[in-house]
């Protein structure tokens, strides 16, 4: 097994910053183990949170958050 692969196939509480409750979150919710699997996740939807809209600008048939 390469150097590479050793580290990708790190379990995913071992990144840093992740820790093991947000590992087990990670798994529970979106199947992430390894590092190789965050690196190859790609969400299906994004929530753009840079934009403000004003009360007065708001659509009735837009989303938001």
């Amino acid at each position: 097994m390469s150097y590479i692969s050793r580290i990708l196939s790190n379990p995913i509480e071992y990144l840093k910053g992740v820790g093991p409750a947000k590992a087990e979150l990670l798994k529970k919710e979106l199947g992430i183990h390894s590092f190789r699997d965050l690196l190859e996740h790609f969400p299906y939807r994004h929530i753009d949170k840079t934009t403000v809209t004003l009360i007065r600008e708001i659509d009735p048939a837009a989303d938001y958050i």
